[in-house]
């Protein structure tokens, strides 16, 4: 097996609970944060590493000399700006890794899920030398496998013609509806 004995599955509780946790910081920064357009997102200045150097900078001077500044200038909404910047790129961060140990967990569970399905696929392709009516299952079974070597499991041939053929079950495996 690909994942070693001390592995353990998260149980559907802990699934539920890290669900809800998640969708409840996003609804919370929601509340709050500042939707950007495409053309905001190409066209305003953006503060990178060497930016946030040139800002807090900025803050710096801006504080030593604000006799110069108009006088519509508040130096403290300044601060309170890039401290929020600085805090919120902390939580980003704990994002970025979250995302990344999330990323290799749902890999190496897919990895685990692929050996099993072999398993089954191999053990039905021996039975059925005994047990002819597992051809139909075995067929279903080789659609996949040819679909993955022609590199078109997407639901569409290379001519774009639809090759999905779902049973109900598959179908709700990808729905993500697994309530019903």
């Amino acid at each position: 097996m690909f994942l070693d004995n001390n592995f353990r599955l998260p149980t559907p509780e802990e699934i539920a609970e890290w669900k809800l946790d998640a969708s409840g910081i996003v609804d919370k920064i929601k509340e709050v944060a500042v939707p950007l357009s495409m053309e905001d997102r190409s066209t305003l200045r953006k503060m990178g590493p060497h930016g946030l150097v040139y800002a807090l900078t900025a803050s710096r001077l801006g504080l030593q000399h604000l006799e110069h500044l108009p006088r519509s200038f508040d130096p403290a909404d300044f601060d309170v700006l890039l401290k929020a910047h600085a805090e919120l790129s902390i939580i980003h961060s704990y994002f970025r890794q979250l995302d990344e140990l999330l990323s290799d967990y749902i890999m190496a569970l897919g990895i685990e899920a692929m050996i099993k399905t072999k398993i089954v696929h191999d053990a039905l392709r021996i039975a059925n030398f005994n047990v002819p009516e597992l051809n139909t299952a075995l067929r279903e079974l080789d659609e996949f496998n040819k679909c993955a070597g022609a590199g078109h499991c997407a639901g569409t041939d290379h001519k774009g013609k639809d090759q999905t053929k779902l049973t109900a079950f598959q179908g709700h495996l990808c729905s993500g509806d697994r309530n019903t």
